[in-house]
């Protein structure tokens, strides 16, 4: 299973989190796990990330910029997406998996709840024992339940068009 985090690569964005998580989940022989990072890191990060990076499982790397031409590709390949950010106010990321039908991991903090809570391809790590919180969704199947209707449904009652329509 392809676990992603896709956007710029910044320390806030718990990318050293996710790492840790990764280290910490129990796999299964039929639940394998796989990384893919894509996004333009700090550039006083770049060599510490590429050290960090876990040798036990497969790896895709691509320390740069992801034209929005490739999105499809990076997240049409990803089987979950999480961003464990440290600090975050909305997830634009989120709203972004959700039109490509990837289920994606939260922080979970109360604005993001309140948000996201009854989605069913929305998932939570306890923030308070965030590794241990995440690596144990990392193990668990259900996590990577695809919900495309439901998620389908959350974009249409939130699009561009629609809410610029209600501002009127």
């Amino acid at each position: 299973r392809v676990v992603a985090l896709i956007g710029e690569l910044r320390s806030y964005k718990g990318v050293d989190l996710l790492l840790d998580a990764l280290a910490h989940a129990k796999p299964s022989a039929d639940h394998r796990l796989a990384l893919m990072l894509a996004g333009k890191p700090d550039a006083e990060s770049i060599d510490e990330l590429r050290r960090s990076l876990p040798t036990d499982i497969t790896v895709a790397f691509r320390p740069e910029y992801i034209d929005s031409t490739d999105l499809g590709e990076w997240f049409g390949a990803a089987d979950l997406c999480v961003f464990p950010y440290e600090r975050i106010l909305n997830s634009g990321s989120a709203h972004l998996a959700a039109t490509m039908g990837v289920p994606v991991v939260l922080p979970g903090v109360a604005h993001l709840t309140k948000v996201f809570g009854d989605e069913p391809w929305v998932h939570f790590f306890d923030p308070d024992r965030a590794i241990e919180s995440l690596g144990e969704l990392l193990t668990e199947p259900a996590t990577f339940e695809r919900h495309r209707a439901e998620a389908d449904e959350f974009c249409r009652g939130r699009s561009p068009w629609r809410i610029s329509l209600l501002m009127l």
